[in-house]
């Protein structure tokens, strides 16, 4: 009978090929389907965000003080404005001539929200944006 050392003297000559392309274009192939699964698991997976209504957004402003409350309802204009009215023109421009904003309103914000002494009731901006909400479907 063969020792060990007798077996294993005929194997350290021996050496694996070099891979070819087919072994390459198999484990590129491999490798896109595993990242094909894992980006579908992660989809399937993940926690969408509820969209809180706009109506209720609106609504969250009034737990605010006047001045942030501007400003919030502003942003919700903003945002509205940007979605229903894209364009390079300042966006108060844009909101006062997509949503028919009232005078007092358009002046103030055309002014700028943060200077100081700004003073915009934050019940006339409400009714804006409920009003812009209304026309824009949200």
């Amino acid at each position: 009978m063969a020792s060990t050392a007798d077996l294993l003297q005929g194997l350290t000559d021996l050496r694996l090929p070099e891979p070819g392309a087919a072994e390459l274009v198999l484990a590129l192939g491999l490798g896109l389907a595993l990242a094909g699964v894992i980006g579908g698991l992660t989809q399937v997976f993940r926690q969408r965000p509820a969209q809180v209504p706009f109506a209720t957004r609106i609504e969250e402003t009034r737990t605010l003080a006047p001045p942030h409350r501007t400003v919030a309802l502003a942003v919700l204009l903003r945002e509205l404005t940007d979605r229903t009215a894209p364009g390079p023109q300042p966006w108060t421009e844009r909101a006062a001539t997509t949503f028919g904003l009232d005078h007092a309103v358009r002046a103030a914000l055309a002014e700028g929200l943060y200077r100081p002494g700004f003073a915009l009731d934050p019940e006339a901006l409400e009714d804006s944006v409920r009003r812009a909400a209304r026309r824009a479907g949200a």
